[in-house]
């Protein structure tokens, strides 16, 4: 095989296993919006079929003799610096991938599948026990998969591995260094404001299921959504998902006691569906037309929902759409819809949490899963576990499983490492917007009007545009001039609440 064989194979390689890659999420899509209770057998089979399809696509000999084609001293210097890093990207994934024995990778598709349902089942019960079973089967088995890539990576620490999906580059030391950082200042903080919060009482932000969903439809569309590609749909966890160019779907929870919950989680779903929908066209189908990472994307969705969504100026400008969609006997005054959704009050569930308290969220679950993974911690303890960790970082504990350890989705489809990435996504979207706001001096004057374009487009040119291009560290370097920095995050939210709250 010589070089242009090489990269011929590859790039056929890509799109098909791009394809499948959309059919398995437009099979995942169905199974939380559409698909009925019953059919969960017959679709954990589909889900099997397809995932072991791109596991042997991708670990295939023709693969596997492409890359090392391609990795020669004779071929390698002659790419493009473009070509090298799809080569590097993709090398680097295929081999983590091939690692894994095909009898463990195919349990492992088989159980999150049922995991998933088994979750769904014990969260509306509230009841842990429903779900202890399957996640105990599936952590001996992410124990088993990220040893055996510690071991080949000569990583320090299995929980390197899984961050490593994720963050690019990053490490599990890294992350506590973060959290060292972040967690005294943000515990002080709520510590400070909770003693404002009885002068702070909470509005009533009831509304209507219909018209949360106009307000919704009309932020999105504000926002640059592009409605031809893509789609809006409900479920209880919303999440955004690419089934190939064209087609990028995210969902909503409406609560009608609460219209900040549909309104802020189609903000935060929009910030990931823009990214989806600029990504670089002219490296479709390979490695480059990707995310630069979990928490990159993440940084998108928060800028858009919190930096920019809960601003003053942001309500300047929505304040008259607001008027036009709600009853006239619900409406608030713009500046009490300001202060309740910024209102810092610890809460139970993540999703709903406030800008402040939100990281500390995240450093319970990292804490918790990095106890798991390494025999600290029993899945059957994790429970109470859980409890104790709320009431240390946030003065509160859970009343029940439903509002404590069952409220994520996330370890039921194995997803353990990833939870760090929503903490550096914020840290990312504080540092992101402060370089945006020394480019473009006037975007706050911007936003009142309504003119988001102008953040769109700085974004789809400093960040979508780029994809995988780099790795999330130079990225934000290459854009903001220095690596990741937690102080701007820290000096944005001190900031905006110590003016809230006096």
């Amino acid at each position: 095989m010589n070089k242009d064989e090489a990269f011929e194979a590859l790039t056929e390689h890509w799109k098909k296993r791009k394809i499948l890659g959309n059919i398995n999420a437009l099979l995942h899509w169905d199974m939380e919006v559409n698909m009925p209770e019953k059919a969960i057998g017959n679709r954990a089979e589909s889900n099997a079929l397809i995932g072991m399809e791109s596991y042997r696509e991708q670990t295939s000999p023709k693969i596997a003799e492409a890359l090392e084609v391609l990795k020669t001293p004779e071929f390698y210097p002659s790419l493009t610096s473009n070509e090298r890093r799809m080569i590097d990207l993709y090398a680097h994934e295929t081999l983590k991938m091939k690692l894994i024995p095909p009898d463990l990778f195919e349990t492992f598709i088989r159980l999150t599948s049922r995991a998933q349902k088994s979750w769904e089942k014990a969260k509306t019960a509230s009841d842990f026990s429903i779900f202890e079973s399957d996640l105990t089967e599936l952590m001996s088995l992410i124990r088993a998969i990220s040893r055996i890539q510690k071991d080949h990576f000569q990583f320090e620490e299995m929980m390197d591995a899984l961050i490593d999906d994720h963050e690019r580059g990053m490490r599990a030391e890294d992350i506590r260094r973060i959290i060292s950082a972040i967690r005294p200042p943000l515990v002080d903080l709520v510590r400070g404001i909770s003693l404002r919060i009885e002068k702070d009482p909470s509005p009533n932000l009831s509304m209507k299921s219909d018209e949360q969903i106009t307000l919704c439809r009309k932020v999105v569309t504000a926002c640059g959504f592009d409605w031809k590609a893509g789609r809006m749909d409900f479920y209880s966890h919303p999440f955004t998902t690419n089934l190939g160019t064209g087609d990028v779907r995210f969902t909503i929870r409406v609560n009608e006691t609460d219209f900040s919950e549909s309104f802020y989680s189609a903000l935060h779903e929009c910030g990931h569906a823009l990214y989806e929908q600029n990504l670089p066209a002219n490296y479709a189908y390979t490695p480059i037309c990707e995310a630069a990472s979990t928490a990159i994307h993440e940084s998108k969705a928060r800028l858009w929902e919190n930096v920019i969504g809960r601003s003053e100026e942001f309500w300047n400008y929505f304040y008259p759409i607001y008027r036009e969609v709600v009853d006239p006997d619900n409406r608030l005054a713009p500046e009490a819809i300001y202060r309740a959704v910024n209102r810092v009050q610890p809460s139970f569930i993540r999703t709903e949490a406030d800008e402040v308290t939100y990281n500390l969220h995240i450093v319970l679950r990292f804490e918790l899963e990095d106890d798991l993974l390494n025999g600290r911690l029993e899945v059957r303890d994790l429970p109470a576990a859980w409890n104790e960790k709320m009431r240390q970082y946030l003065g509160i504990v859970p009343p029940n499983d439903a509002l404590g350890v069952l409220q994520d989705i996330h370890w039921s489809f194995g997803g353990f490492g990833y939870f760090p990435s929503y903490m550096l996504g914020n840290i990312y979207s504080a540092q992101f917007f402060r370089q945006m706001n020394a480019e473009i001096p006037d975007i706050k004057e911007r936003t009142r009007r309504g003119e988001f374009s102008a953040i769109l487009d700085w974004l789809n040119r400093k960040i979508h545009s780029a994809g995988a291009l780099k790795d999330p560290m130079a990225l934000c370097e290459q854009v903001t001039g220095e690596r990741l920095n937690p102080a701007y995050y820290l000096e944005y939210l001190k900031g905006k609440y110590t003016k809230l709250y006096a």
